[in-house]
């Protein structure tokens, strides 16, 4: 069984975004609430929750993402307050769906999407090396190579 993790190297750019988003959120309060109590405390609001997803949120989201694959199933390990465990066995799996973002170049950006009897499985934000891998390793075990 081969152990995966999710790669780092897409949290500084999603850092970016939602402090980008935080200030927007601000800069909104600053000039469309009329009522000065109300703005400080939407504005306090807006950036204790963009502070605590910028620096603690989305950390531990990378750190405790985990896909194991096996001969016979994958497993995803993911959540922050609530540890999530999603076992498929390879054998249900329809096909595969990848999803390389815009950002291709800069390492991280890969989805692969297993479309399963009755649902998905989404295995996010992984390495090139990683993404080539584990595809084909799906893919041989799918097709019975």
């Amino acid at each position: 069984m081969k152990i995966y993790s999710a790669d780092k190297t897409p949290l500084n750019i999603i850092r970016i975004i939602s402090a980008l988003i935080t200030i927007v959120f601000l800069i909104i309060c600053r000039y469309f609430i009329p009522f000065y109590m109300i703005m400080i405390s939407m504005m306090f609001i807006f950036s204790a929750s963009g502070i605590i997803m910028i620096f603690f949120y989305f950390p531990a989201m990378f750190r405790n993402m985990e896909f194991c694959i096996g001969n016979n199933e994958i497993k995803k390990k993911n959540g922050v307050f609530f540890r999530r465990e999603q076992t498929v066995n390879i054998s249900s799996v329809q096909y595969i769906t990848t999803v390389c973002c815009v950002f291709r170049r800069l390492e991280g950006f890969n989805f692969i999407i297993l479309n399963i009897y009755g649902g998905i499985m989404i295995l996010p934000f992984l390495s090139n090396n990683t993404f080539r891998e584990i595809t084909s390793e799906i893919n041989s075990t799918v097709r019975g190579d």
